[in-house]
């Protein structure tokens, strides 16, 4: 469980209009009834949990002395009120309710009726790929069939049982298999996030023949975490066709069970994400306009909790941001920033650091790209001093970089020399120097140096040059977060980095 501080008010947002209606017709008991709805209601008002604001607003109620009992009783009897709710919204609660019917008819000696419990749960439990549910279905099957005399038929059916398991249990072997190996991914991406174990791992699970094509996974779950591992694969060795690719194929594969999307929303969420990105990225406009709309439409899904439907708005309106910027629409990008600022606000306790990271990033981009340096100055700022300790994320480099071609922009050189120091310190402590930021450091320095025997312009002349020569990888590496080549290619014509880009760029 969560700290004891936060869970409840964690538990109170979660909740959607009509369950915490339903609470607070059903979910009090006895004499403390107001009580329970007094504290349900004070929580549900706040947008960031204040546990001193709740014990000043109930300094003079006797549960004030033991609040953290009256809290966890509350959060207790919160999840008592949601059973039934979900029992008929979720197939496991479903199932489990057969199952617990079955059992106890089977015990009475109701063997016809248990029957009919168990055709009910089996029915479901296929119908939704609920392998482990399945199999303590057909224990039970087997058990019924044992309570009879033992007969030709009594025999037959526990040999057609036996067959039936042992197909479940290979299907539920296969997915243990996948999620292990998914498991081993996961547990490894925090502390490894320039790719390198990854790498190393995935290039060992892709030759395995179990990812050798989706038809080896034998369950939707299964086939869904070969898809993720897949992406993974593409996205570390930064192959944006190939992750464009599978995540089509896992979006349509999601989309191909609507029993059970309705439970991988999150999954489909960030497919639809990366795939937007990555259609951005390989400049296919129409294909990213149609992934933006595919986004937009899952807001009306009534399956959707509070953090999807934020999510998803959130998600699309900073693509639509992304999109403005690198097609150098500037000035209509910073209208949106607007927007999207007062939209973080709105949802914060929602929010990753990571979210917070690159929403400033963006924003700072932005006006950048419309020349207005002093606010893209602070909005870059406010990036570097908002990251937390440790936190190693590509953002941070580039909002180190685009900070430094901020004050050369802004012709601060004595203090942007000072600067690129700190910030080759900082880059060469990663994991791993991309060549992209090796050669942005190595070509400011010269440009700085005034004894030097070339010219600025012949300098970024031989900057696009070294980017130019970047190859695999490496040349992936270019546009992720800044379009070096586009502003090199700004110094060198001596136009505004906004008109390089809407030159390159065909909308």
């Amino acid at each position: 469980m969560r700290n004891t501080s936060t869970s409840l008010f964690d538990l109170v947002q979660k909740m959607d209009k009509a369950e915490k209606r339903y609470f607070k017709l059903n979910g009090a008991t006895y004499g403390q009834k107001n009580n329970y709805i007094k504290l349900f209601e004070a929580v549900d008002r706040q947008k960031t949990y204040k546990e001193e604001s709740i014990k000043k607003q109930f300094e003079n109620e006797a549960f004030s002395n033991n609040l953290h009992v009256t809290k966890r009783i509350l959060f207790n009897q919160i999840l008592k009120t949601l059973v039934p709710n979900f029992s008929d919204k979720k197939h496991t609660f479903k199932i489990r309710e057969l199952i617990s019917y079955a059992e106890i008819l089977l015990l009475k000696g109701l063997y016809k009726e248990c029957a009919e419990q168990l055709v009910k749960a089996k029915k479901t439990a296929q119908e939704y790929e609920s392998h482990e549910q399945l199999l303590e279905v057909l224990n039970l099957e087997k058990d019924l069939l044992l309570a009879e005399p033992l007969t030709d038929k009594i025999a037959e059916g526990l040999t057609t049982l036996t067959k039936e398991q042992s197909q479940v249990q290979t299907i539920l072997l296969n997915k243990q298999v996948y999620f292990n190996w998914l498991l081993n991914l996961s547990l490894i991406k925090t502390t490894d996030t320039e790719g390198n174990e990854q790498l190393k791992i995935l290039s060992e699970i892709i030759k395995d023949p179990l990812m050798g094509d989706e038809s080896m996974a034998l369950s939707y779950e299964a086939k869904t975490i070969f898809y993720k591992i897949q992406i993974a694969n593409a996205t570390v060795n930064r192959d944006a066709t190939a992750i464009g690719k599978w995540n089509e194929r896992l979006i349509k594969h999601l989309e191909s069970k609507n029993k059970l999307l309705q439970y991988s929303l999150d999954t489909y969420i960030t497919a639809l994400h990366s795939l937007a990105e990555t259609q951005l990225q390989l400049e296919d406009f129409d294909a990213f306009k149609q992934s933006i709309d595919c986004l937009k439409n899952l807001k009306s899904n009534p399956l959707l909790n509070r953090q999807n439907l934020f999510v998803t708005n959130f998600i699309s309106r900073m693509l639509e941001l992304e999109y403005l910027s690198s097609t150098g629409q500037f000035e209509e990008a910073i209208a949106l920033s607007e927007e999207l600022e007062t939209l973080s606000e709105d949802y914060a306790p929602l929010l990753e650091v990571e979210h917070l990271l690159n929403l400033y990033y963006d924003i700072a981009y932005c006006y950048f790209g419309a020349n207005k340096y002093k606010s893209a100055l602070n909005w870059v700022q406010k990036a570097l001093t908002n990251q937390e300790k440790n936190l190693n994320i590509e953002v941070v480099s580039y909002a180190r970089i685009l900070y430094l071609v901020l004050l050369y922009e802004r012709s601060d050189y004595d203090f942007l020399e000072h600067q690129i120091s700190s910030a080759s310190r900082f880059l060469k402590a990663k994991s791993k120097l991309y060549a992209v930021e090796q050669i942005f450091v190595k070509r400011m320095n010269k440009i700085l140096m005034l004894d030097d025997t070339l010219s600025a312009s012949e300098q970024f002349a031989k900057f696009k040059n070294d980017l130019n020569n970047l190859e695999g990888i490496q040349a992936l590496k270019l546009n992720p977060y800044f379009d070096f080549i586009s502003w090199v290619d700004s110094k060198i014509e001596n136009i505004p980095f906004g008109k390089t880009l809407q030159k390159k760029v065909k909308v």
